[in-house]
Formats: structure tokens, sequence, C-alpha cells
């Protein structure tokens, strides 16, 4: 067979063209194979790295969850420590507190011994006191001891005379600087208690002004008159701003709470308005006594306490529209009632027994009959959270009581020699003087004249 034959050179295209199609087929199968190879393996690699990544997030919640375990089993051991505590244990802990916190703050170093100067700190405590203790009805000041070692039998007394119709009331600031006195031919004073000067108001009515009260900041002047009105004036410019009508018959008792500018008025009416003094508007009428209302006073809370000829006095509970009645002790009119804080009410009446009242409690802590040698008792003085009473009566004393801290009760610690009716008391804040409004007759009526009796302010000055 020759080479050249013409079949042979057919075949060998036809195998080449097949031989070159099987290769690419093989090319291809293997470069597939190696591609899904690797595309297996870095899926094992990524499936292998999700799978650490979960076992790491895992691992981390796990701590966070023992972590927040920890925190709450701390949290309970510590409220369980603080129960258990005692107060001074609990006071401790809260002072170690807060001085970690400012030394955190760098506000001082743990070397220093204090950061504030001794004035600092008596600001400060004064602060507090004046915020805490009147929420809390606790009594501030001992004061009772100071003035009890005064020379109280011989002591020295200016006499500021009134020369017009008697004195019927009389009230000082809150600084002590001015005193206020009001007569019954409707002559209003302004004392000037450095100097005892006196600037006259500029008032053009004639009717008797049967009681008297002041803002806390001293800016309103409130009276009680006898023609049914309450007025008010403006303490610097000695003018009336105005008057307040709604009552049937004179008023008796006018109270201004405190730190505010509502305003506690009483009347012969039987009735207990409110007032609000800054928009000089009326607010409400409180109904309750069956005879006249005599006196009212009021502190911070809105429990106003008044007295009456029902031989009755009562605390009204504002919010709640209700009121407490308590009775049983004196057999005539109540004639002046006053808080010595919150708890402690002291009220006298014209049986000329003094009284001593819990709040919290329908008997008296304590009855004192005959106070004032059998006169009736006209008027009260109390410095609120404090430990200190005066009372004043026509019997030719002031009589100074002290509250026993421990059961309540009142213990007569000295007595200031004063003739005539004592209608109204006050001291000043730092206890050096007492201020005594003093008249030949008494504030609501002429049952009594000591015609002998020079009538003014009698300043007794405390050593």
């Amino acid at each position: 067979m020759s080479i050249n034959d013409p079949f042979l050179v057919f075949n060998k295209a036809k195998r080449s063209k097949f031989d070159r199609k099987t290769n690419y087929k093989k090319r291809r199968f293997n470069n597939t194979k190696r591609n899904d190879e690797e595309i297996i393996s870095s899926s094992s690699n990524s499936s292998s790295q999700e799978e650490d990544l979960m076992s790491n997030v895992n691992k981390s919640h796990q701590k966070k969850q023992i972590k927040k375990q920890k925190a709450i089993e701390q949290e309970a051991e510590e409220e369980e420590e603080k129960i258990k505590e005692t107060p001074q244990q609990k006071r401790l802990r809260i002072s170690k507190d807060i001085l970690k916190s400012v030394i955190s703050q760098g506000l001082i170093d743990e070397n220093t011994q204090s950061f504030f100067d001794e004035d600092q700190i008596k600001l400060y405590d004064q602060k507090l006191r004046e915020k805490l203790i009147p929420k809390k009805g606790f009594r501030m000041d001992q004061i009772a001891k100071k003035i009890s070692e005064s020379d109280l039998k011989s002591p020295k007394i200016t006499i500021k005379r009134n020369r017009s119709l008697p004195f019927t009331c009389m009230v000082m600031d809150k600084n002590g600087k001015f005193a206020y006195t009001a007569s019954k031919n409707g002559l209003i004073y302004k004392w000037d208690l450095k100097n005892l000067t006196k600037e006259k108001f500029a008032n053009n009515q004639k009717n008797t002004i049967l009681c008297i009260a002041i803002s806390s900041s001293g800016t309103h002047l409130a009276t009680g008159c006898s023609n049914n009105l309450v007025t008010i004036w403006n303490t610097e410019t000695l003018k009336c701003i105005g008057a307040l009508k709604g009552h049937r018959k004179p008023v008796s008792g006018v109270s201004f709470r405190t730190k505010s500018l509502e305003l506690f008025s009483c009347s012969f009416d039987g009735t207990i308005k409110i007032w609000n003094v800054e928009e000089m508007g009326f607010m409400e009428t409180l109904f309750g006594h069956e005879d006249n209302c005599m006196a009212i006073d009021c502190l911070s809370a809105e429990r106003p306490v008044s007295s009456g000829s029902d031989k009755t006095f009562r605390m009204w509970k504002i919010a709640s529209e209700s009121h407490l009645i308590f009775d049983g002790v004196h057999d005539k009119p109540i004639e002046c009632i006053k808080y010595l804080n919150d708890s402690i009410i002291i009220a006298g009446g014209q049986d000329g027994t003094l009284s001593v009242w819990n709040t919290n409690k329908k008997k008296p802590i304590q009855v004192i009959e005959d106070a004032h040698d059998g006169k009736w008792i006209c008027s009260i003085m109390t410095i609120p959270f404090s430990d200190l009473i005066m009372t004043g009566s026509f019997d030719g004393f002031i009589r100074i009581w002290q509250i026993q801290k421990r059961n309540d009760h009142l213990l007569e610690i000295g007595k200031i020699p004063i003739p005539g009716f004592i209608n109204s008391l006050a001291i000043t804040p730092d206890h050096k003087r007492i201020i005594a409004c003093v008249a030949r007759e008494h504030r609501l009526g002429r049952w009594y004249n000591l015609s002998k009796v020079k009538g003014g302010l009698y300043i007794t000055e405390l050593k």
C-alpha cells in the first residue's frame, strides 16, 4: 500500500481533529474540577471562620451574662446589707460615698481637712435648718435657757407712749428692724426699733383695728377692722393697696402663711376666709365655728388653726377640705391661739387656762389653770420651731415659758413686770429685746379700764 493513499491521509486528518476535541474536553473538565475543589476548600475555610466567629461571640455573650449575673447578685447583697444596717451605719455609708465622689471630681485632696471655711459651714448649716426643720416639725433653737439667765426681775424697760386711743395690736417684721402698731382710732404706725422713731400710715379711716399681720417678705401688712374689712398696706410707701370684702362682722384675726402671700382671716361671723393678696382676690370660705371666731394662726403648711367663743379651736386641712375640733378643756372663749411647730399648739382662754396640744391627739398634753393668777390670757407669742413661749394678760407680768423636750410640758422660767393689758408680744431675732404692746383696755372691748396704766410700746432689754 502506498503512502500517498488518499484514504489514509483523510483518516489521519480526521483523527487529529478528534484528538484535539478530546484534549480540549479533558482540559475543560480538569479546570472545572479544580475550580470546584477551590470553591469547596474556600467554603470549608469560610465555614470554619464563621464557626470560630460564632464561638467567639458566644463566649463574649456568656462572659457578659456572667458579669450581669454577678452584678445582680452584688446589688442584692448590697440591698440586704442596707436593710440590715443601722441608721448610723447608713449615714456613714452615704458620707463615704459623697466623699469618694467629691475626691474623684478633684474638688478636694484626700489629705484636705475641709474645702469650706467656717463662715460657709455656718451659712450652709443655717440654710439646711431653714429647709429641713420646718418640714419635719422639729425644734430648731433652744433659747429659753438664754433668756432665763437674764435679769428679769429688774430689767431695763423703755416706754414709747401712745397719746391717742389705746393700742390694740402689734407685729414685728422678720428681721426685727420695724414694728407696726394699730389702735382703736384706726391709726397705724411704723416704728424704727433702732432709733425708736415712728412714721404714720396714710389712713383716712377711723374704724377700730382689731388685728394685724405682716408677710414673710415684709412688704405687705394686713389689718382687720371693725368695719368688716381686711385692708392690705404697702410697708414701704405706707399707703393702702386695697381692701378685701366678704366678712359680715368685724374681723378679729389675720395671719399670713409663711413665705407666701396667702392670707387667712377670721371674723365674729364665725367664718374663716382665704385670700390671695398678690391678686387681691377671694379664694375660699371655711365654716365650722358656732360662735365668734377670735384668733387665727398659720405656719408654712396649709393648715391654719383658729379659736372662738364656742370654747373650741379647730385645725383646718385645706387640701382635704376637712377640719379637726379640739375642745373639752376651756370653760370660756379661747382668746388666743398659736403654733409652736407643725404638731404643737398653744391655746389661751378667758378662763385664765393655758393648754398645750398635739395635733395628733384629741386630749391636751398639759393644762395650766390660773396661768396668770386668774386673769384671762390676752396674748401668746411663740418663736416657731423653738422651745420659747411668752404669754400676756393684765395681772402685771409677761410670763416666760419653756417647753420640755421629754414630755412637751410647759415650765415657767421667769416673768417681767409690766402693768396693763398686754395685747401683743414680740421678740427680736437676736433675743435681746422683748417688745410688748400695752394698753389700758382690752383690744376687743372696754370691760376693764386701767386708767393709771401708761399705754404704748414697752421695750425690755435682756442682758
